[in-house]
């Protein structure tokens, strides 16, 4: 039975696009295909492409159903930032006193 579950479904069902995206895109860079001319458009054409999605993200918010979901939900919500907030800067700081970041 759970055989017979895994051939109906689909790989490009179970693996968001973007992600085979990612992989074809590292092969490429691995595989020296993208020239190194081409690296910062990229980097700031990722960069641009970022932010229009984390603002597409924040604008498909519904204010009204965060509202609704209550003071415990917004209280883990804003805690889980801080923590990812913290966590980053954390590994930012660790970073730059290794010389990692330059």
């Amino acid at each position: 039975m759970p055989f017979q579950l895994l051939r109906t479904l689909a790989w490009h069902k179970l693996v968001p696009w973007f992600i085979i995206g990612f992989l074809i895109m590292m092969v490429a860079r691995s595989a020296d295909v993208i020239p190194t001319a081409w690296l910062p458009p990229l980097g700031t054409a990722a960069s641009a492409l970022t932010i229009v999605s984390m603002a597409a993200l924040g604008l498909g918010v519904d204010i009204r159903s965060v509202a609704q979901a209550g003071v415990r939900v917004s209280a883990a919500v804003v805690l889980s930032i801080v923590a990812l907030t913290g966590m980053s800067l954390t590994v930012i700081y660790v970073l730059s006193a290794h010389g990692v970041l330059g």
